[in-house]
């Protein structure tokens, strides 16, 4: 395949920074415009903001914007915005595709008056909310805790599980059974049988 060439392609800069349209990539793609600062790559990582143009738009090339820095990128806005009205300060919306926050080496932090995280899908694969942890999950509540399922509640643990309530400690249910190790073929003191339930 031939090397792509663009006749229109323009730049304008001075020592300090460049703006460049049509830059033909090392891959053939041709940015539309690219903003590049003059200072030297620190580590070899550059400093610059590209629009393209061309590429594959099934991967999501063709149109694309990045952004590349080798100091830290911030954002910040909404000064004027009614939060009474429900007006966001940032909105980020990924139309197609996932939105992903990766921080490979750090943290990832969100702080707001009220955190709401809400699925859209409905059942199957979809409409989970997911939480893996290669150590702990620990949550806190400094008024209360509280899980609610229209289905099923579960908690489950290869070793131990304990729940404790340092005041009161109270335990509903409409049919409720406990049984042990010892006691499994039986059924539980604390609770009925199956042979008495079976006769209930």
């Amino acid at each position: 395949m031939a090397e792509p060439i663009n006749y229109d392609q323009y730049r304008l800069g001075t020592k300090d920074g460049e703006i460049r349209f049509g830059t033909i990539h090392e891959d053939g793609i041709i940015a539309g415009v690219e903003i590049t600062s003059g200072e030297s790559a620190e580590n070899g990582i550059p400093h610059y903001i590209v629009m393209d143009k061309t590429g594959d738009s099934k991967t999501g090339r063709k149109g694309s914007t990045t952004i590349e820095c080798p100091g830290t990128f911030n954002v910040k806005a909404g000064y004027t915005c009614d939060s009474s009205q429900s007006i966001p300060g940032v909105f980020i919306d990924a139309v197609s595709g996932d939105l992903i926050l990766s921080a490979q080496s750090g943290r990832i932090r969100i702080i707001a008056e009220n955190i709401e995280l809400i699925t859209t899908g409905t059942g199957g694969e979809n409409g989970n909310i997911s939480l893996h942890a290669n150590e702990k999950i620990i949550i806190v509540g400094k008024q209360g805790v509280t899980v609610k399922s229209e289905t099923s509640c579960r908690m489950f643990s290869e070793n131990t599980v304990e729940v404790v309530g340092n005041s009161i400690l109270n335990l509903y249910g409409g049919l409720f059974d406990c049984a042990d190790g010892a006691t499994k073929t039986k059924g539980s003191k604390g609770g009925s049988t199956n042979e008495e339930r079976n006769r209930q």
